[in-house]
C-alpha cells in the first residue's frame, strides 16, 4: 500500500517541539494513524451528538471527536494568541508560518476532521490530499469548487452519474456547519483555555463563509480564466 504523510509540528518558545505526524492511505487519504485506546467521555457518540448524525446507534464514538483527542490533550492549555512557529511537511515539501496557536490549531482540526470517517466530511477527503495550512477563506472557496467540478469529471469518466452540483456544494457545507457547531460543544466541555473552542470557531467560519464566498469567488478569479476556452485546440 501506498502511503501518503502529512507531519504538523508546533514549535512554542520555552516549550518542547509538539509533533503529530498523521499517515494515510495515499489512493483514499483514510488514515492510518493508530486511534486513542483510551478516548474520553467527550469522545463518545451520546456526547453533544450532532443533531441528524448518520452513525450507527450502536457505535461507540464519534470519529471526528476521536481524531482530536491526541490534539486535545496537548492543546486544552494553551492559550488562543499564543505566537508559535508552524512547520507542516508533506510530499517532499515543508511549509512555515508564524501564526497564532488558534490558526494553527484550527488547520490541523480541519485535516484531521476531514479525514476522521465521519460520513458528511468524507467530501473533504480530495480536498485533505492536497492539504494547504492555514488557507485562507478565498483559496478554501477555490479548492471547494475546483474539486467539486472534478468530482464531476471522474465520476462520469467511470460511468457514472456526476450529480455533484454547486447548489450541493453549498448544502455539503451548511452541513459541516452544524458538525463544527456540535463538536465545539463537545470540546467546550473538555477543556479549560479557549485555544480549541477558538480554533473550531475559525473551522466554522470557513465552513460557514465557504458558501456565500462561492459566487464571489468565482467573480474574483475570472479574470484569471480569460483564455479559456479560446486558446484551447478545435475551440
Amino acid at each position: 500500500m501506498e502511503t501518503w504523510r502529512i507531519d504538523y509540528r508546533f514549535i512554542l518558545d520555552n516549550a518542547p517541539v509538539a509533533s503529530f505526524p498523521l499517515v494515510f492511505d495515499a489512493a483514499t487519504m483514510r488514515p492510518l494513524t493508530p486511534l486513542p485506546t483510551d478516548a474520553p467521555a467527550w469522545c463518545r457518540l451520546d456526547c453533544q451528538r450532532c443533531a441528524g448524525c448518520r452513525q450507527a446507534d450502536d457505535t461507540p464514538f464519534c470519529p471526528a471527536a476521536l481524531r482530536l483527542a491526541e490534539l486535545l490533550a496537548w492543546s486544552q492549555h494553551l492559550d488562543s494568541w499564543r505566537p508559535l512557529h508552524l512547520e507542516v511537511r508533506a510530499g517532499g515539501r515543508t511549509t512555515t508560518v508564524d501564526t497564532t496557536a488558534q490558526r494553527a490549531v484550527s488547520s490541523l482540526m480541519g485535516l484531521l476532521i476531514a479525514t476522521s470517517g465521519c460520513p458528511d466530511t468524507e467530501f473533504l477527503r480530495p480536498m485533505a490530499r492536497f492539504h494547504q495550512p492555514v488557507a485562507d477563506e478565498i483559496e478554501t472557496a477555490f479548492r471547494a469548487v475546483s474539486t467539486c467540478l472534478l468530482a464531476q469529471y471522474v465520476a462520469a469518466q467511470a460511468g457514472r452519474r456526476g450529480d455533484e452540483t454547486i447548489d450541493g456544494l453549498r448544502a455539503r457545507y451548511g452541513r459541516l456547519h452544524d458538525i463544527n457547531r456540535a463538536l465545539c460543544d463537545r470540546l467546550r466541555n473538555a477543556v479549560d483555555a479557549d485555544s480549541i473552542p477558538n480554533a473550531m470557531i475559525i473551522l466554522d467560519c470557513f465552513a460557514k463563509a465557504v458558501p456565500g464566498m462561492i459566487d464571489d469567488a468565482l467573480s474574483e478569479l475570472a479574470g484569471l480564466f480569460e483564455a479559456y476556452p479560446q486558446d484551447l485546440p478545435g475551440a
